[in-house]
């Protein structure tokens, strides 16, 4: 393609985005896990750098919290169908929190994103918000 337009353009310069960085999305789910709010704020930053959408970050967090909850309803990692290695991570998390904190950040999660997706608020900022206030 590059060719074909070299040979028709009057001008042509080519413009390469620079290489994604590498960021595992999963060390802000264990950050929140943890209740490490400075590290989530740091792992946040550290998404944005590598170009993480919100929503991808926003559904990380929400998944975490959601198996947290689930752990904390549930006896066996079979009963809450989650494998062992995430089942037991997940209840180690969840004593961090109370029930009704997780149910609380499970709804602030899904509002910013709907709310984000509405115009009602940048999600990027509403989720430093958020990040803050763990």
């Amino acid at each position: 393609v590059a060719r074909e337009l070299k040979k028709v353009a009057a001008e042509y310069h080519e413009i390469r985005s620079a290489a994604k960085k590498e960021f595992n999305i999963f060390s802000l789910a264990d950050a929140l896990a943890r209740r490490d709010r400075k590290s989530l704020w740091v792992l946040l930053q550290r998404a944005r750098e590598a170009g993480l959408a919100p929503e991808e970050v926003v559904g990380t967090l929400f998944w975490q919290i959601k198996t947290m909850r689930l752990a904390t309803l549930t006896k066996s990692p079979e009963e809450a169908e989650l494998k062992p290695f995430v089942y037991d991570k997940a209840k180690r998390g969840a004593r961090h929190f109370t029930p009704s904190e997780l149910a609380a950040h499970s709804r602030a999660l899904i509002t910013l994103y709907h709310d984000g997706h509405l115009g009602l608020c940048d999600m990027d900022i509403a989720l430093e918000r958020w990040v803050l206030s763990v």
